[in-house]
């Protein structure tokens, strides 16, 4: 039978003080299911305790299984290697993470700033690579003028942004295109107050 997998997508935990905390992943299959630890990005694990029944197993080193069958726990294959190229494969096969990306803007401009030019390349270059994408650029503005004008001026800035995707390979029809105007300020400011961090667009790839 095809072994359904399930990423436990939330960091838990160790109980004792100053212990890292660590992943963790399961497998299921008939009559079987297999916890394995897995290290954290500096390679370091914490701790878990599996029990079943009367029995348990405690995983301390990285890809340390426990597999539970029966209604009891042992432990389970000391092949790490095996265990890591299992576990690749199926995170491999996992929806991508939600990115987010945010270029800034020149006072009153549909112009981007020095700085954001470059990294809109970047993101440009970045996004080009993505098989079938879903992006969502939402223009944003300061509070500086009426809010008519910074809606209209939100939405230049993100159409901006939609044509440099197109250009770059992205299909028209896969970028969603939004404008906020003032009402999401990254930081808080009184009306007719410039403030650079709000003269935005942001690009999120789904």
């Amino acid at each position: 039978m095809r072994r359904a997998l399930i990423l436990v997508l939330a960091m838990l935990t160790a109980a004792c003080a100053g212990q890292r905390p660590f992943f963790q992943f399961t497998s299921k299959s008939a009559g079987r299911e297999r916890i394995t630890l897995l290290p954290g990005a500096d390679g370091k694990v914490g701790k878990v305790i599996v029990s079943a029944g009367e029995s348990r197993v405690t995983l301390d080193s990285a890809y340390a299984t426990a597999e539970i069958r029966g209604g009891t726990v042992s432990k389970g294959e000391a092949d790490q290697e095996a265990s890591r190229a299992r576990i690749e494969v199926a995170l491999a096969a996992l929806p991508r993470p939600p990115r987010k990306f945010t270029v800034f803007y020149q006072l009153d401009q549909s112009t981007l700033t020095p700085d954001s030019k470059q990294d809109l390349e970047a993101i440009r270059h970045y996004l080009a690579n993505v098989i079938a994408p879903e992006v969502v650029v939402t223009g944003h503005a300061d509070r500086l003028g009426p809010m008519a004008y910074n809606d209209e001026l939100s939405l230049r800035r993100a159409k901006q942004i939609r044509q440099v995707l197109v250009e770059a390979g992205i299909p028209g029809d896969r970028i969603q295109v939004i404008a906020r105007g003032e009402r999401e300020p990254l930081i808080a400011t009184p009306d007719n107050l410039s403030e650079p961090h709000n003269r935005r667009v942001e690009i999120k790839l789904r």
